[in-house]
């Protein structure tokens, strides 16, 4: 602890410490020369030199020798003259503030600065003859340890406020050691800045395209317009009327053997049409009687779900839930799954046509507006014996249709006129797979293909369907008989007309040209 206004009791730091003193001003100071040194005056004796001392317990660190420095110039200035007058001590004016908030001397401003000297930080010490400041003096700051460090009797520089910078441009800042160099500041790489302006950007495009969205109705998404829909159906009901079954030439031999089958069987009122796609020859008996149309009717309801399909009023994804009042008996499996079951809208057309389901042809019946709605679409298709009455199963024959209508129906689909082509290749598809293969089927030879619905009630049984050959020739066939309790010759007959009416198509195969095409064949 200094005592006041007396900086020699720091003595006991060195036994020659005022000349040790001298000795390191001498080094440190350049002006000692014209201001105090011996041989210069001529007046003092020169000290002795002093070893360099090695010893641990001698040994004195660069902040202290300096601050010993500062002392011996204190002790020169408060000494008394050499005539021995007594002076009374003046406290000296505080020089210009070159301490940190922390108390810490930042440079000596009485050595000279010569760059090639290393400016080094000085503890603050109080002048003589004056009280130290309480709010300059330096608070230890506990600093966690890095590691294990060789202990210096050098005192650890103390923290300064972060970017506090020295008044002098180009020192060194308080708190600087050479153990903890100044850490160079971070300057945002150019790619970095262009990344965030080109975020910014995009984030700011976005904000002004949306606000401008909403601001400015004409650049706004049309909204659905309801009147489309109704255009699709309009624009589907000309094309069905516009399509007339190519009737070009009858099959003269083919229709004197049916007609022969149909004399056998007189119990039996069968309803015939098959028409060759390709050459326009046909075969028809009673196609335009009006005939209970079974589970026929469904062929037209599937028309409709994918017409609506088309249209955008129902989702293939859609689901439907089954209601009580919907479970019906007789074909299908739905009738045994529990009220509430959720099924898409593809899985119960699907249903309808392949499993012949009664459950879910009145799942979709609801589901496209009712009976109602589906005879407007009906007759705007151009089917003018084709009625839906009741909902499945119709075992009293309600519901009719014709061979002409469903014949018809059939080549409206296949020439895109009333659904779209990825619908009718979805609708053909689903009809391919019906289950039932036990009429029309079986009088096909090897190869061939067929897309059909069947019609089974006690009054009726009927087939109804697109046929295509092995080497593409394509042709259209219905066959509709009526009977009485279920009379069995009825599906005899069925079987007996699709055997020669294949046999026929195949014998007499043509490769359309491009006059038949365009004058009956397909479009």
């Amino acid at each position: 602890m200094l005592k006041s206004g007396n900086p020699r009791h720091l003595s006991h730091l060195h036994p020659n410490l005022p000349s040790f003193a001298r000795q390191r001003r001498k080094s440190l100071d350049p002006f000692e020369g014209a201001m105090g040194n011996p041989q210069s005056r001529g007046d003092l004796p020169q000290p002795p030199q002093i070893a360099p001392i090695h010893s641990p317990q001698s040994a004195v660190s660069l902040p202290k020798l300096a601050a010993i420095s500062r002392l011996d110039r204190f002790d020169r200035q408060s000494s008394p003259p050499p005539d021995g007058t007594p002076t009374t001590p003046q406290p000296l004016a505080p020089p210009p503030s070159r301490f940190s908030d922390s108390g810490i001397h930042l440079l000596d401003s009485r050595a000279p600065r010569d760059p090639q000297v290393v400016r080094l930080p000085v503890e603050h010490r109080p002048q003589p003859g004056s009280l130290p400041d309480p709010q300059l003096a330096p608070t230890p700051r506990p600093v966690p340890p890095r590691g294990k460090k060789r202990k210096s009797a050098s005192p650890k520089p103390l923290p300064v406020q972060p970017n506090r910078k020295s008044p002098f441009p180009g020192e060194l800042e308080a708190g600087w050691h050479p153990g903890n160099p100044p850490k160079p500041k971070s300057i945002l790489s150019p790619i970095a800045y262009l990344t965030r302006m080109l975020i910014c950007g995009v984030g700011l495009s976005a904000i002004a395209g949306t606000l401008l969205a909403l601001w400015n109705p004409a650049i706004r998404t049309p909204a659905e317009d309801p009147s489309k829909s109704h255009r699709l159906a309009d624009q589907a009901e000309i094309s069905a009327k516009s399509v007339n079954l190519p009737m070009n030439r009858e099959l003269t031999d083919l229709q004197a053997e049916v007609e022969k089958m149909a004399a056998q069987n007189p119990e039996l009122n069968p309803g015939v049409l098959f028409v060759d796609l390709e050459t326009g020859g046909y075969l028809n008996l009673n196609d335009t009687h009006v005939f209970s149309a079974a589970s026929t009717i469904k062929i037209p309801i599937l028309v409709a779900f994918f017409q609506a399909i088309d249209e955008g009023t129902i989702r293939l994804d859609e689901e439907l839930t089954l209601k009580p009042e919907q479970i019906v008996p007789e074909a299908g499996f739905m009738q045994y799954d529990p009220p509430g079951t959720r099924y898409t809208a593809l899985e119960v057309a699907t249903a309808a046509i392949v499993a012949s389901d009664n459950t879910a042809t009145n799942m979709l019946i609801d589901r496209l507006g009712g009976t109602e709605t589906l005879n407007q679409k009906f007759r705007s298709w151009g089917l003018t014996q084709t009625v839906l009455h009741n909902a499945l199963p119709d075992l009293g024959g309600t519901n009719t249709t014709s061979p002409q209508d469903l014949a018809k129906l059939i080549l409206a689909v296949d020439r895109g006129k009333v659904i779209s082509l990825p619908s009718r290749d979805r609708l053909l598809e689903i009809m391919k797979e019906t289950e039932n293969d036990s009429l029309l089927p079986q009088g096909l030879g090897e190869g061939a293909s067929i897309a059909h619905k069947t019609g089974t009630i006690n009054s009726i049984l009927a087939d109804a369907g697109l046929v295509a050959l092995p080497t593409g020739k394509r042709y259209i066939a219905v066959v509709m008989v009526e009977r009485t309790d279920g009379d069995e010759r009825a599906g005899d007959l069925i079987r007996q007309i699709s055997t020669v009416a294949y046999q026929h198509f195949e014998s007499h195969d043509f490769v359309p040209t491009t006059a038949s095409v365009m004058s009956g064949g397909r479009e």
